[in-house]
């Protein structure tokens, strides 16, 4: 049977037969090889590794399988008690490495699954010991493999009596960090010895399950089953939201997404005074998140411009007004001789002179003229009327004329008097 992803499995005992019970596969595409014979169904103990009782590979196999359609095999070649220093080039477990990866060739392995560590624990290896001698060994099975492996490098230090050692955490860590082909494994110092191990040190059934669980959750990246429509278990909004949806809108303002109120409003909204200035949010409303707005200096000049203006046109106004009274003058208006019909007597006819004219109110006939006003040569008037001054009586239509004339400069001088403004 072709087997489409092959893993090789190192370390010491946890990567081994050590655990306890024993697995079974369920589904018979689970496969292991002992670089002899051929590929069989990878029932506990692991041919190569150590020990006789269960392991992780298995349980791992069957999840994988069950994501992937496809047959998945394991080579194991743990060693249960050793050192990262025993499994240096050159040293005595290096050796069981190299076979696997020269016998599966190029290309025929998807990565190395790595659990060691709790030996160097109770070592008190440093962490750049252990960070320079894991890489070490990386660099060389990339040589024997032939290409550019992968590796998965679990997070292990803990042994009942001895507890986490945060040195050896740090070196694996350091690796991972260091080398883009090297991925993140399973933090097993997580799994306690009361719930998940037997004998304070291996897995029991429970740990096993937990075990095998997190490594495929680790290889979820690995093995590309992102956006296969289904959310497994290890798969994420973040790290798949083709198959879990988008992070952005699950309610969570996620900083290590980088969720901010720029990037994702609904899980974050914004606040002013959040440091964040967001489209919601300006400089006039909150210059503490956006700043002091610009000053623009052609619109404040235009503003100034505006509050002077109406000052102005109150000053022009009075101005005018001014003017106006100071004007003691208008150019006389018109008079409408329609406005005195039916106040003039018919023309008569015309008198053989004309007299010289002097306004007057009433207009009385030529015989009623006083004699001595027309004789003395002088111009009379009396209040509100006028007089003439001619060097003989009017007769005819001349009379007629005459009266016309005095109502026109009555009516002129009553438009023009100081009192009247309506000229204006």
């Amino acid at each position: 049977m072709g087997v489409g992803e092959r893993f090789v499995t190192a370390g010491q005992s946890n990567s081994a037969n050590h655990g306890s019970p024993a697995q079974r596969v369920q589904d018979e595409r689970v496969l292991a090889h002992d670089l002899v014979s051929s590929w069989h169904p990878a029932h506990d103990p692991q041919p190569i590794a150590t020990g006789s009782g269960g392991s992780p590979w298995p349980l791992l196999g069957e999840l994988l399988v069950a994501r992937l359609e496809v047959p998945v095999g394991f080579v194991s070649v743990g060693w249960g008690g050793t050192s990262i220093a025993q499994w240096q080039p050159g040293g005595t477990l290096y050796p069981r490495l190299q076979g696997a990866l020269q016998f599966l060739g190029p290309q025929g392995c998807r990565a190395v699954l790595w659990h060691q560590g709790e030996s160097d624990n109770i070592a008190d290896t440093s962490t750049a010991s252990y960070a320079a001698q894991l890489q070490t060994l990386i660099a060389q099975s990339r040589v024997d493999a032939g290409f550019a492996l992968p590796w998965g490098v679990a997070l292990v230090s803990f042994l009942s009596g001895y507890g986490v050692d945060p040195a050896v955490v740090a070196g694996q860590q350091q690796v991972i960090d260091q080398d883009p082909l090297t991925f993140l494994g399973p933090n097993t110092d997580e799994l306690d010895a009361t719930t998940y191990r037997f004998d304070g040190a291996h897995f029991n059934a429970l740990g096993l399950q937990e075990h095998a669980r997190r490594w495929a959750e680790a290889l979820v990246p690995l093995l590309g089953v992102c956006n296969d429509g289904l959310c497994d278990v290890g798969e994420s909004c973040a790290s798949c939201p083709g198959d879990c949806g988008d992070c952005c809108g699950d309610g969570l303002c996620d900083g290590s997404l980088f969720e901010s109120p720029l990037s994702c409003a609904s899980d974050c909204p914004a606040l002013c005074g959040d440091g964040w200035c967001s489209h919601a949010e300006g400089c006039a409303d909150c210059p503490g998140d956006c700043g002091d707005c610009p000053v623009d200096e052609e619109e404040l000049e235009a503003e100034e411009e505006a509050d002077v203006a109406p000052e102005l046109e109150v000053d022009a106004e009075l101005d005018a007004e001014t003017e106006l009274s100071e004007d003691s003058e208008s150019p006389p208006e018109a008079v409408d001789i329609s406005d005195f019909e039916g106040e003039l007597p018919p023309p008569q006819d015309e008198p053989e002179e004309l007299g010289e004219l002097v306004p007057s109110a009433d207009v009385e006939p030529p015989e009623q003229v006083d004699e001595a006003l027309v004789g003395s040569g002088e111009l009379q008037r009396a209040e509100g009327g006028c007089a003439c001054q001619s060097s003989r009586p009017l007769k005819g239509s001349w009379l007629w004329l005459m009266g016309l004339a005095c109502l026109m400069a009555v009516g002129l001088a009553r438009r023009h008097s100081p009192g009247d403004r309506s000229h204006r």
